[in-house]
Parts: C-alpha cells; sequence; structure tokens
C-alpha cells in the first residue's frame, strides 16, 4: 500500500518570487559543481599529480570562493574594500581600540577589557 500527501502551494507573489530565487540558485550550483567536477576530472585524467576532484573539495570551493568574488564584487562596486585574513588570525584576542593582543584567551571568553 503506498500512502502519500498532497499538498497544493498557492504561494503569494513574494513567496512565488522567493521560490523562483531558491530555484535558480539550486541550479546555479548543480551547473557550476558539474562543469568544476568535469574540468577538474579532465586535469586529474591529464595529470595524476593534481587533485582529484570530490564532493566535499567541490562544497568547500563554491561556498560558496564564490562568496568571497561576490563579496569582493559587491564591495568595489560600492567603492570598499574587502580584507581577507587567515582562519587563524587572532581577532579575537585584540583590542578593537588600543590593539593590545592577549597571549591567551580561553575559548568561552566572549569579551574582555
Amino acid at each position: 500500500m503506498i500512502l502519500a500527501h498532497k499538498i497544493a502551494l498557492d504561494p503569494n507573489d513574494v513567496q512565488a518570487t522567493s521560490f523562483r530565487k531558491a530555484a535558480g540558485t539550486a541550479r546555479f550550483a548543480y551547473n557550476w559543481a558539474l562543469s568544476e567536477w568535469q574540468r577538474q576530472y579532465d586535469a586529474w585524467k591529464a595529470d595524476s599529480a593534481a587533485n582529484k576532484p570530490s564532493d566535499a573539495a567541490l562544497r568547500r570551493q563554491l561556498n560558496f570562493g564564490e562568496f568571497r568574488r561576490q563579496l569582493a564584487y559587491k564591495a568595489a562596486h560600492r567603492g570598499k574594500t574587502v580584507i581577507v585574513v587567515s582562519c587563524w588570525y587572532p581577532s579575537s584576542k585584540i583590542c578593537s581600540i588600543f590593539r593590545h593582543k592577549l597571549s591567551t584567551m580561553p575559548l568561552d571568553v566572549r569579551a574582555w577589557t
């Protein structure tokens, strides 16, 4: 026996626009990943020393590199600057006013004087 639920969607204009945007985003991600996978796979076949493509690597690359690219593009369009720092940069340990850096800081500390 097959049981199913049938649900009718009757979105208003704002909701319909959100649905179209979500579908467009998913379509972009799928097409980009397919194209990038093929490019990386062809490069790996030509040179086995190159990295073999993987699902996880593509997700990191999309998240995605694409986010940074779009952020830089939009910042430049508005006359702003994007500064990329290492994930190991001790920003939480540095005072934003006096630039003093703590040598150690427990992970549960969120604010300090």
